[in-house]
């Protein structure tokens, strides 16, 4: 399952407050650090800013507790690169150190080749990178679908015919200007084994293109981040798609999201043939937006960590048209309310549950439960993790799922299993295997689906 990144409704943010949870020192190295503490959010701003070697934005898992031991590795990570840090996350860095320094004195850890830094060597440290030194960072992956309906005998179908194999690149340039802030850019392509432009992959018509372009940094008491970007709070069942416009982040205890932009739509690619073809990236053939004449919309989320096992989430979107429907009528603006959580059964299995619902009249609801055991880290060779989730997701209860289990027109419901192994590091293989089938009886296709692929990140 998906990282569950969640969130909450106004009242609900209002009523748990945003109050930091502190936490005791401890003589022991192996105890857990509460989900609520300072330093999860503190090595996440780290992660997002390049300087955890490793890791890139939004590898970082908060979903589950870290011994002191364990967080101090990060803490030596981020030390052994303030060199290239501005001064708020020098500040963040010896935060760290200060907290986890017997651990720290106890391990005697080294990055690499270089020795970790102490605070007294903070004021011989260089100064941080100039504005325009771009750090990069990459994947590349290799992925074969094979998929049986009624409709097709077998294969992945695309505009222009079946297209089992296809390859992914991407590439994301990272650089820091100044007082904090930062900007992120990534350019991704896809191509079939045909050598065709691949459309649909990651909302890229196939070509080498941007996907995201953004700056992000500290306003008053949170962050905010402006350009373009891809949404996927929660687990992505009600908002997974590419918008410009900005997002505002605050809080501590609880972390709230606030988010306005346009979602991309009416998406088409082209063969080699100079045909077009209109496909099903963006929001284009969504209930949501009939007629493909775009829509804007509003999002507020936030996630609460109840206790150290139970994390709760909630999040309301609101959808708003361009006054147009089929050309004719108003455009039905659109509430979705959206609750979640996770609940830690073992140290290795957690249970998860997301339900939501819409103000349109009929097939307004959507929900999905399931199962994670253990955790696949790609910087962690032999790790791994299993998954089963079912979805439910009638037509009209999200804005564009990243369940393949769905259907614009009639809805779908049904279970997949996945499977993540890491065979070697920065090397991730991922099989999933799931069947669905529509909700309302008047798409007899039932669908069998397997994909297996490899992930290399540079």
């Amino acid at each position: 399952m998906k990282k569950r990144k969640l969130a909450m409704s106004l009242a609900f943010m209002v009523t748990l407050g945003m109050e930091s949870a502190a936490f005791a020192a401890t003589d022991n190295p192996f105890a857990s650090i509460p989900l609520d503490n300072w330093s999860y959010s503190t090595v996440d701003t780290l992660v997002q800013d390049g300087l955890i070697d490793g890791y890139t934005a939004g590898d970082f898992r908060k979903d589950r507790p870290l011994t002191r031991y364990e967080m101090a590795v990060f803490a030596a990570k981020a030390m052994s690169n303030i060199n290239k840090a501005n001064d708020a996350d020098k500040e963040q860095i010896l935060s760290l150190e200060n907290e986890f320094k017997d651990e720290l004195g106890d391990m005697h850890v080294r990055v690499g080749t270089a020795p970790v830094i102490h605070s007294s060597d903070i004021a011989k440290a260089a100064e941080p990178k100039k504005p325009d030194a771009v750090t990069w960072s990459g994947e590349a992956r290799l992925r074969y679908d094979h998929k049986t309906d009624s409709n097709h005998k077998a294969g992945d179908y695309t505009g222009t015919g079946v297209k089992d194999t296809s390859y992914y690149y991407e590439l994301t340039g990272q650089t820091h200007l100044g007082s904090g802030w930062n900007a992120l850019v990534r350019f991704l392509g896809a191509r079939d084994g045909d050598g065709q432009d691949r459309g649909g992959q990651e909302n890229t018509n196939g070509q080498f293109d941007m996907s995201r372009l953004y700056v992000k940094g500290p306003l008053g008491s949170g962050t905010l981040k402006v350009g373009r970007d891809k949404a996927g709070e929660i687990n992505s069942m009600v908002m997974n798609e590419y918008y410009t416009g900005l997002s505002y982040s605050f809080g501590n205890k609880a972390k709230v999201n606030v988010t306005y932009g346009k979602p991309d739509y009416n998406s088409s690619t082209r063969d080699t043939t100079n045909t077009t073809w209109t496909d099903d990236r963006g929001i284009n053939k969504s209930d949501l937006n009939p007629g493909n004449f775009g829509i804007n919309y509003f999002q507020i989320d936030a996630e609460y960590p109840l206790t150290d096992k139970t994390t709760l989430y909630g999040a309301f979107y609101h959808t708003m048209g361009n006054g147009r429907y089929s050309g004719t009528k108003e455009y039905e603006d659109t509430n979705i309310g959206e609750i979640a959580f996770d609940q830690k059964l073992t140290k290795d299995l957690t249970f998860g549950a997301d339900y939501a619902k819409s103000s349109r009249s009929a097939e307004n609801t959507g929900y999905n439960f399931g199962f994670d055991y253990h955790i696949a880290d790609k910087n962690i060779p032999h790790s791994w993790a299993v998954s089963l989730d079912y979805i439910h997701l009638e037509k009209a209860s999200y804005i564009k799922s990243s369940f393949d289990i769905k259907d614009n027109n009639y809805g779908r419901k049904g279970w997949q299993l996945i499977y993540k192994y890491v065979p070697t590091k920065n090397v991730l293989w991922t099989t999933r295997w799931l069947q669905s089938e529509d909700l309302t009886g008047a798409d007899k296709t039932s669908e069998k689906w397997l994909r297996t692929q490899i992930e290399y990140f540079f």
